[in-house]
């Protein structure tokens, strides 16, 4: 849908690179604004952080959190994993 409107996004870059946020470090009001967020989900993956630990890949979304395939996919345009060593 496009309404002509512009917003301003934080992760998004100058040009055409985009800066993808790490899942298990983006804070809430930073996930909710990712294109193609379903409602709802930005909450439930701090929350599944905060319960469970970081995610250790996209994928889980789709297995743990039940976010269809397709959605996955394109939040994969502005959502990485990064993983940690303790």
């Amino acid at each position: 849908m496009n309404d002509g409107r512009q917003i301003n996004v934080a992760f998004l870059k100058a040009g055409t690179a985009v800066a993808k946020l790490d899942v298990n470090g983006a804070a809430l009001s930073d996930l909710e604004q990712v294109p193609g967020m379903p409602p709802g989900l930005a909450g439930e993956i701090v929350q599944y952080r905060t319960q469970w630990g970081p995610f250790t890949s996209m994928s889980q979304l789709h297995a743990d959190l039940g976010v269809d395939a397709a959605t996955v996919t394109g939040l994969e345009h502005y959502l990485r994993v990064v993983l940690t060593t303790p």
